[in-house]
């Protein structure tokens, strides 16, 4: 579960000859999803404490959101539901240093995401987005490294 709240009253910033100026500005968005994964574990050497993973995971998430600009005399506003989802494999190490206590490095390596967003502003205007991405190598931003306690 994810909530995220912006509430301005007024705000405003001067770059040289530019001046930018917002008031009454609200947003509030909630979102929640679910996981599952499975995590085989391939032991390196005979003591067993080192071991390959690969971790294949599926998610999907639901969201709501609203925006709102309120200076004025009128009320203009934004209010959105999404829909998403998430597949990837994801390969790493374990390092056991007890029987359930880890040392964890793994990394994204190949996966898929898409999503849904349909938007109404001013109660009248109606529009809908989509996106799908893909992902196939890795980069520093997909490393992970984590202590993991099984229990």
């Amino acid at each position: 579960y994810k909530r995220s709240l912006v509430k301005i009253d007024q705000a405003s910033a001067d770059f040289s000859d530019v001046t930018v100026s917002v008031d009454d500005y609200y947003t509030l968005s909630h979102k929640s999803g679910l996981c599952a994964f499975v995590r085989p574990y391939i032991p390196i050497g005979k003591a067993g404490r080192m071991a390959l993973t690969s971790e294949f995971g599926v998610s999907c998430f639901y969201g709501q959101a609203k925006t709102s600009d309120g200076h004025g005399d009128f009320v203009k506003g934004t209010w959105q539901k999404s829909l998403g989802w998430e597949a990837g494999i994801y390969p790493g190490v374990s390092a056991f240093i007890t029987n359930h206590l880890a040392l964890e490095l793994g990394m994204g390596l190949f996966g898929f995401r898409g999503s849904r967003v349909h938007q109404v502003h001013n109660q009248v205007d109606k529009g809908e987005r989509g996106s799908f991405s893909a992902h196939f190598m890795v980069d520093l931003s997909s490393i992970n490294v984590g202590m993991v306690l099984y229990l």
